[in-house]
């Protein structure tokens, strides 16, 4: 306070009737109020706590991420099988095949590659995940893995019959690995989204905390700086 602002309150007597209004106490540094204030606040134990859920919170999502990949990746392969199966059939119906004459059929060639690559890709990304570094190279040579093809191959009707019988076991493979992975997936998720919630409940409190402890300690300084003021 200024010397004449001291003078006018003098004058008027207004000493006892003075208030002070601190604005944006919402707008605080957690992490530099953590190293102000003393060990056995409220707000340090609720630190203590978000720090242990943290590292769980990494920790399952390195287990689901290649998990949940995988998943999307039988999606994609099962789809693609989907539409081989499709074309292959319609071309029977048609009767695009006489005796042993050889017909064009357009497939797609991403089911072979996308299996031999697919335990290397989740490696890879279960890697990349626990590092939490990224690897242009690595990703680039993935999507390039899992690229979608189309190349037209000749096939007899003999062919034709092995190709969808081969289809359908491995269609039906991916069916059985998708549900095994979606039972495995269920409580995983449910934990992260337990855990996710948790993180996010405490960081809510922390931050009313440290709010709370500034104001606590505000509140007295600033009168005590006031009475000084007065004094002189």
């Amino acid at each position: 306070m200024g010397h004449s602002f001291r003078r006018q309150m003098q004058l008027d007597g207004t000493y006892s009737a003075m208030t002070f209004i601190c604005s944006k106490t919402d707008d605080i540094s957690v992490k530099e109020m953590l190293k102000a204030m003393p060990d056995d606040e409220d707000a340090k134990k609720t630190s203590l706590r978000l720090q242990l859920l943290e590292p769980e919170l990494v920790k399952l999502d390195s287990e689901l991420f290649p998990m949940e990949e995988r998943v999307n990746e039988i999606v994609r392969l099962h789809d693609s099988h989907e539409n081989d199966i499709r074309v292959l059939e319609s071309a029977i119906n048609r009767g695009d095949f006489q005796g042993t004459d050889r017909a064009g059929v357009t497939l797609s060639q991403t089911g072979k590659r996308k299996q031999r690559t697919a335990a290397m890709n989740s490696r890879k990304r279960t890697q990349r995940v626990v590092s939490n570094e990224s690897d242009d190279s690595d990703s680039s040579e993935d999507e390039l893995a899992l690229s979608d093809e189309e190349v037209e191959e000749c096939l007899t009707l003999e062919d034709v019959h092995e190709r969808l019988q081969q289809l359908r076991y491995e269609r039906s493979a991916l069916f059985d690995e998708k549900k095994e992975l979606a039972e495995k997936l269920r409580p995983l998720k449910k934990t992260r989204k337990e855990i996710r919630a948790g993180i996010r409940d405490l960081k809510s409190l922390l931050e009313k905390e440290c709010i709370q402890f500034r104001n606590d300690y505000s509140t007295p300084a600033i009168q005590g700086q006031f009475a000084d003021g007065i004094k002189e």
